[in-house]
């Protein structure tokens, strides 16, 4: 069924780019650090796309990923000691970018067919700033920390098109020009610059959204990993609720957790429980951790 249904889903968004006839005034903008895993897959997507320009901004990888980019028709830059961190790159790739439109993937995407022309029409059909793909699974569930992690980033399935109060970057088109206006915070070096981003744009009444193109996620395999990233999520979480003084933040990772289990229970899939349980409690070491840092900086 999952097949049937990318298959139908990809021939809609090619149909739909053939139509539109648009050109691809689009910059790519890939944040990397160490991706050398799917950084390969995830290139060949996007160039099969066609884009204006590809640029990667790397964070100082050790492993093959810099030959990797050496490979590929992408403009190559690096943060440094000083200036690093998620929302410092990828306003760095907005500076960078010289087309209207700068969408961002990451370096763990895999892009279908049609993908970018069906974003770049849909952000000017609905007026909106921002528009984010639908996330399938990916196609490979090696371990249980993979198969949690993707049926609940995609909920079993598609995220269905329309408006949302937030949107990710992971596989996000933009207007450059919001972005020069209202750039991403370079304080949020872990995570949440994403969330940032879209409480301020809300705040001026910018509008972002779904759309029905689609990518493939390949997410963490092990632990060790998904541990990291979890605890990151934390740390961002703790620098937005120290930015808007917002308990909402502060407990909103618990409240997901709450609410996934009556739709575990109805799906008879309590296999994820242990997952959210234990994702959610990094999350709040994160955030413990990130809270308690910014209060010794205050008091150095």
């Amino acid at each position: 069924m999952r097949v049937r249904l990318s298959q139908q889903v990809s021939q809609q968004c090619v149909k739909e780019a053939r139509v539109s006839g648009r050109k691809n005034d689009v910059s790519v903008v890939v944040l990397t650090k160490n991706s050398a895993r799917t950084l390969e897959k995830c290139l060949v997507s996007i160039e099969r796309e066609r884009p204006f320009e590809i640029i990667a901004v790397d964070g100082q990888s050790t492993d093959g990923t810099l030959s990797i980019l050496r490979k590929h028709r992408v403009k190559v830059l690096s943060e440094t000691g000083e200036a690093w961190g998620v929302g410092f790159s990828r306003q760095l790739g907005v500076k960078t970018a010289v087309s209207p439109y700068v969408m961002f993937v990451d370096s763990d995407v895999e892009l279908s067919p049609g993908c970018i022309a069906t974003l770049r029409d849909n952000i000017e059909i609905f007026g909106w700033v921002g528009v984010h793909a639908m996330l399938l699974l990916s196609s490979e569930d090696a371990t249980y920390w993979q198969w949690a992690a993707e049926k609940l980033d995609a909920g079993g399935g598609l995220h269905p098109p329309g408006p949302r109060a937030h949107i990710g970057t992971g596989v996000a088109l933009f207007r450059r020009e919001t972005l020069l206006e209202h750039p991403f915070d370079p304080r949020m070096k872990y995570a949440a610059e994403d969330a940032d981003l879209c409480l301020r744009l809300r705040k001026y009444g910018f509008i972002v959204g779904v759309t029905r193109a689609y990518a493939y996620h390949h997410c963490r395999r092990d632990f060790s990993a998904v541990a990291k990233q979890q605890f990151s999520y934390g740390i961002g979480d703790a620098q937005l609720v120290l930015k808007y003084k917002s308990v909402r933040i502060f407990i909103r990772p618990a409240l997901a957790a709450v609410g996934a289990i009556p739709t575990m229970m109805r799906a008879r899939s309590l296999e994820l429980l242990p997952y959210t349980l234990i994702t959610t409690t990094i999350q709040y070491f994160g955030m413990v951790f990130g809270l308690s840092k910014a209060f010794r900086d205050t008091i150095e």
